[in-house]
């Protein structure tokens, strides 16, 4: 989990977590705002990163869109969610390293529905469990309280910020 207080923070992290994967011959698949996206390929290219996404190895999807394909009367549902994002991940998990990042949660704290977002973390985790795959997960300090990031915490197993 990353809990950034700035963006600025956050596109270089990111960049690091697939560049590492992409390293070891993996995919990439990115969750996450347009602006954020943009910001990262940026990076990516003036890193000289570009050809994992030429190879296929990196998917971008809008963060928010792909989020209402899995909610169900304000929570995200286990069938859409297994139907959307599980099979995602398992056409991606294919033997190689798999790397998924993800602001889905955020955009759940930042609306208020934190019952959902601790739901859509639950799902991750079962996902996780099923298939191997590495997930950061990433919030802005801004969305989530004290509170909140104790909770955040608690369904992690790494914190950065």
């Amino acid at each position: 989990m990353h809990l950034h207080a700035n963006d600025g923070r956050l596109v270089p992290v990111l960049a690091d977590y697939l560049v590492q994967g992409w390293a070891q011959g993996g995919t990439g698949i990115v969750l996450a705002s347009p602006e954020h996206r943009a910001s990262l390929v940026s990076l990516l290219a003036e890193r000289g990163s570009g050809p994992a996404a030429e190879t296929g190895r990196f998917i971008q999807l809008d963060a928010e869109a792909t989020l209402r394909l899995v909610m169900h009367n304000g929570a995200p549902d286990t069938f859409l969610f297994q139907e959307t994002l599980g099979a995602l991940v398992r056409s991606h998990a294919d033997g190689q390293p798999l790397r998924v990042f993800g602001e889905l949660v955020d955009v759940l704290w930042r609306e208020g529905n934190v019952t959902g977002a601790v739901r859509l973390e639950q799902l991750w985790s079962r996902l996780q469990q099923e298939v191997p795959f590495t997930l950061l997960c990433s919030y802005s300090a801004a969305h989530v309280d004290v509170d909140g990031q104790d909770a955040l915490c608690q369904l992690h197993d790494h914190v950065m910020s």
